[in-house]
């Protein structure tokens, strides 16, 4: 944790994107120490979708996925553990 810190310090980026499935706790955690936004894999994905809406119907199917990530990503990954 001290070498993101760090890291983090020095480098002063604009968001930290991890390559890990994050709960929201952690999430949350990592981000009040390094004072950044914090993206895993799923935040990722979802933060690209929501650049890339250009139309109102774009938007719109991106919009629920921003305001309920945290609800969206322990459904992703208990699919992958069912491989559904």
């Amino acid at each position: 944790m001290k070498t993101i810190q760090e890291t983090c310090t020095a480098y002063e980026p604009a968001k930290l994107f991890v390559n890990a499935a994050l709960s929201p706790v952690q999430q949350r955690n990592l981000e009040l120490a390094v004072g950044v936004p914090v993206l895993d894999r799923v935040g990722l994905i979802i933060d690209i979708f929501a650049q890339r809406a250009r139309t109102r119907e774009a938007r719109l199917q991106v919009m629920p996925l921003l305001s309920c990530a945290t609800d969206v990503k322990p459904m992703l990954n208990c699919r992958q553990a069912r491989k559904c």
